[in-house]
């Protein structure tokens, strides 16, 4: 079920915003910070003018059939350069370079059936090159999720030199995020000065919602196509581990704000607690109880009855960073209330019948319209502004 997740659901998800997350991340540090520096060594641009091609490749793939007519950037070289040509380098592929991508050692670790593995890989290159030299798209939906996750899936290959540096800008987009939409949470940092505690004793978030403490931690990691596509029951809980680590720092910072000694006494009469773990890219668990069930049996348990009181597996939610942007703008905007949605969420979790793989799902009636996190507004906006230049329109 999980493989066809990947397979269909990934493909079938509506066009979003997505493809400007990890370019606005970066793209708003120093120059001289390791994740820019590595953005503009990996993908030959510069985060901004990325952003800005995308968008003009987006303005072709999606007005004309999927076809990306000849000369389409020539606008623009003399304002982007070099970047134009390192674009089609990243995704521009003609059949003989996609049967050496597919013959390759990363292609090759997804051993399943080749119609399971294919577009999960060739969405790293949404666009082929003919004989004719003409230049499409395979689907407009396969474009879409090639951008998505092109510089991670580019970044990934650093292996710990990226993900040590972007983490930490991982954690504080989800703590802005959660700050929308729960204005008096409190942060991390602001945890451990009132608690105190070491490693693995804080979230990144954690609020007081009514009669539920709602936490927010944030796992960023490679969570590569493998782990999405393996049979492999113990290559799941070994890739996961992110996932299980954050489900025992809400545990104990649950039994941390409960203790008579705390300084947190609004969080101590909460009935129940509730797990928000956002992670860098959709891995399709759904939540606690689902992914108990992957595992072997015992391999994810409470470690005592406190903690299964306060929070039970059917209150812990596996959330990726898009369906977590999502409920943040639902929610501050008005649209849905936070502590019903959990609420109903876990009753739900409850039977696998009703247990959604997609946390929005959950919302997801209530709002007509997503709109954008601010980080991918603004970044769209200094987008249109430096086309505009770039086209003499402005």
């Amino acid at each position: 079920m999980l493989r066809t997740l990947l397979q269909q659901i990934e493909f079938q998800r509506p066009v979003s915003y997505g493809f400007l997350r990890w370019p606005a991340l970066i793209g708003r540090q120093d120059r001289n910070h390791p994740s820019y520096r590595q953005f503009v060594a990996t993908l030959g641009m510069s985060p901004e003018h990325f952003i800005d091609l995308s968008y003009g490749v987006y303005a072709a793939v999606l007005s004309d059939d999927g076809k990306v007519p000849g000369g389409w950037f020539d606008t623009l070289k003399p304002s982007y350069g070099a970047s134009v040509d390192a674009f089609w380098g990243l995704f521009v592929r003609d059949l003989f370079s996609l049967r050496q991508q597919l013959r390759g050692e990363a292609a090759g670790r997804l051993t399943l059936k080749q119609e399971l593995a294919s577009f999960p890989h060739l969405k790293r290159y949404p666009l082929f090159r003919g004989a004719g030299g003409a230049v499409r798209c395979w689907h407009p939906l396969v474009f879409a999720r090639g951008l998505e996750e092109a510089a991670h899936l580019r970044l990934s290959e650093l292996q710990d030199q990226y993900t040590r540096p972007f983490s930490r800008l991982f954690e504080q987009y989800v703590i802005e995020l959660a700050k929308t939409m729960l204005p008096d949470a409190l942060s991390d940092a602001e945890y451990l000065a009132a608690v105190g505690g070491g490693e693995n004793s804080n979230v990144e978030a954690a609020a007081v919602l009514g009669d539920c403490n709602v936490f927010v931690e944030a796992k960023m990691a490679l969570f590569s196509d493998e782990l999405l596509l393996t049979d492999s029951e113990w290559q799941v809980y070994t890739k996961t581990k992110p996932l299980r680590k954050a489900i025992d720092q809400a545990w104990n910072v649950g039994r941390a704000v409960r203790t008579p000694s705390t300084s947190l006494r609004e969080f101590s009469s909460a009935d129940q607690d509730f797990l928000l773990v956002v992670t860098s890219r959709e891995l399709h668990v759904g939540g606690g109880e689902k992914l108990r069930s992957l595992y072997r049996q015992g391999r994810l348990e409470h470690p005592d009855a406190e903690a299964q009181r306060n929070l039970p597996f059917h209150n812990v939610f596996v959330v990726s960073i898009e369906s977590f942007e999502r409920l943040t703008i639902a929610v501050a905007a008005g649209k849905v209330h936070l502590a019903t949605v959990l609420k109903d969420a876990a009753r739900r979790c409850q039977d696998p019948s009703t247990a959604r793989p997609f946390f929005e799902d959950y919302f997801s009636q209530q709002v007509s319209d997503w709109g954008m996190s601010p980080l991918l507004l603004h970044a769209s906006d200094g987008s249109e502004a430096r086309l505009s230049h770039a086209l003499g329109a402005d």
